[in-house]
């Protein structure tokens, strides 16, 4: 393992925002390139995009950036946990809430709620 020429006291947000920088352009370069090497009409392009749909899923609405410019290990390791935590709320969102339209009753609402 690299040993860091920073002690993580010294760690500034400075240091902080140029490694932000590094890890989006990595997302953005390996983006790109998965763009430039993916044919769209090929067979196993558009099977999987229509079971994607046909399953429902769907892309977080903000990119999950996965940390990976050079940290202090503490930091790296807040850095992996935060896209960890991003990533588990939007593969598992909570239940969405229902509201009781007029003249509706809890018990319907709650049937709703639990999918009955």
């Amino acid at each position: 393992m690299i040993e860091h020429a920073l002690a993580p006291q010294e760690w500034s947000h400075s240091d902080e925002n140029l490694a932000m920088l590094i890890d989006r352009l990595d997302y953005w370069l390996t983006s790109e390139y998965s763009s430039w090497v993916t044919d769209p009409n090929d067979p196993e392009v558009k099977r999987a995009r229509a079971e994607r749909k046909r399953s429902g899923v769907k892309p977080p609405p903000v990119p999950l950036i996965p940390p990976v410019a050079h940290r202090p290990p503490q930091q790296a390791s807040a850095a992996r946990e935060r896209v960890d935590l991003l990533r588990e709320y939007w593969e598992n969102p909570p239940p969405k809430l229902v509201s009781i339209e007029p003249g509706q009753s809890k018990i319907t609402a709650l049937d709703s709620l639990l999918g009955i």
